[in-house]
């Protein structure tokens, strides 16, 4: 699956059965001296991780960033019992410089503080897809000019990939609606056909078990950060949306951007998963109880 110049999507099978998706784009020379500057809404790819969705600030070169990481905490001790969540503020330290490590044919390379290896490919475009250390997983991210708004997704038709923790890879198909109460109605092409809404992260989805996190409250620790400054809670990250009329107790965040008139959307799903479940990452049960990304997904408008 293509978005002419900008993106590219594609799934390999190996013998195993095994499926991956790789997101990312063509190689091209010109994008190692783009100026890649500005800020980034991002969501976080890679099964069994606890931080989810943010924001990155770079510099021209992505060597100095800023970063707000967001996750999501619970009371909760077993499923049966989750009913709320809360956002939650994950950056150890919101600023951090990494050592050039050289760019080809657009792929920069980067050396963190930890001497942990980091591949972005970054262009003018606005689409970043970031590649981070074997086990941290990876996220696709978007310059917030680009970002989406709700009527994006009007009427529309669209082609994805699903990769959920427990079953396998699924291409789908969805078509949506207009607006109504602040809701638009997508109906999908997964389990023999799913009635979703997408809405904005302010708007009651009506889902009470549990029932969305406030995305207008502010995390502790998040308030004095630089980026607050300019989005002082996660509501005010452009390009967020979360998703309403669900059959099971998973919580889905979507990151949406416009390129060339074409709506990309990246989808993250959370669960609650406790010590009795495997997490996918490294074979073992989590350590501890409690939300996780459990797959993720991927639209482009047809």
């Amino acid at each position: 699956m293509e978005v002419p110049g900008v993106a590219l999507l594609v799934r390999t099978t190996d013998d195993n059965g095994g499926d991956q998706l790789h997101a990312g784009f063509v190689k091209s020379d010109s994008a190692c001296t783009d100026d890649v500057g500005g800020d980034y809404t991002f969501i976080r790819t890679g099964v069994g991780l606890d931080e989810l969705f943010g924001l990155f600030r770079v510099d021209s070169n992505m060597l100095d960033v800023l970063h707000a990481d967001f996750g999501f905490d619970t009371t909760a001790t077993s499923s049966a019992v989750y009913t709320s969540q809360t956002v939650a503020y994950r950056s150890g330290d919101e600023s951090e410089t990494l050592t050039d490590g050289g760019c080809s044919n657009g792929l920069r390379l980067r050396t963190n503080g930890a001497g942990e290896t980091i591949r972005a490919m970054m262009t003018a475009s606005g689409l970043y897809v970031l590649d981070l250390p074997a086990g941290q997983g990876g996220a696709l991210a978007f310059n917030v000019n680009n970002a989406a708004s709700l009527s994006d997704f009007e009427n529309k038709s669209f082609a994805g990939y699903s990769f959920p923790d427990n079953a396998p890879p699924q291409a789908f198909n969805a078509t949506s609606g207009s607006i109504v109460s602040g809701k638009i109605e997508m109906n999908a092409s997964l389990a023999g056909g799913t009635t979703l809404d997408i809405m904005n992260l302010t708007t009651p989805s009506g889902l009470t078990d549990p029932a969305y996190a406030d995305f207008t409250a502010v995390p502790a620790g998040y308030g004095s950060t630089v980026l607050a400054d300019d989005y002082p809670a996660p509501k005010d990250i452009p390009g967020l949306f979360k998703i309403g009329r669900l059959a099971d107790k998973g919580r889905v965040l979507l990151a949406a951007m416009k390129f060339n008139d074409t709506l990309i959307a990246m989808g993250m799903v959370y669960n609650f998963r406790d010590t009795s479940d495997t997490d996918p990452s490294t074979g073992s049960p989590f350590v501890n109880p409690g939300l996780y990304n459990t797959g993720n997904f991927i639209l482009f408008e047809k």
